[in-house]
């Protein structure tokens, strides 16, 4: 008995440590869109098809998405988006009217990957979809 007095103390400590150490954290995702957008995206597949190009895009917080060709490692051009409920737009408005385009978004693999559906007017019928994927 005066065994298990002695070693008791000591075991449960080990027990502690070991729990202590096994337990990993859980993966936080940042579940606002507004942040999980910000980054540089390259496209994978476009239209069902996969996609290869050393081209991408950066998404800004002051509201700017810059495009890049990867080639040339250089900046191509820029325009401003924002998102309201699940949609993306890129563009403009020009007196009143929005110029550019309508994305339905949807984020996932813990928001590495970027799956954007065309809501345009001009191509309601089997709308493309593209998938992009988070660089660094």
């Amino acid at each position: 008995m005066k065994l298990i007095h002695v070693y008791l103390p000591f075991l449960l400590f080990a027990a502690l440590i070991i729990s202590s150490c096994s337990k990993s954290e859980p993966l936080q995702l940042d579940l606002d869109p507004q942040k999980a957008i910000l980054g540089k995206w390259e496209l994978i597949e476009g239209g069902g098809r996969p996609y290869n190009s050393p081209d991408y895009v950066e998404y800004l917080p002051d509201s700017i998405v810059r495009y890049y060709d990867g080639i040339q490692k250089q900046f191509i051009s820029q325009t401003t988006y924002w998102l309201k409920d699940s949609m993306l737009y890129k563009g403009i408005y020009v007196d009143g009217a929005f110029d550019g385009e309508r994305l339905e978004y949807h984020f996932f693999d813990n928001n590495n990957k970027l799956q954007l559906e065309n809501h345009n007017l001009i191509s309601v019928a089997g709308a493309p979809v593209w998938v992009y994927k988070r660089i660094k």
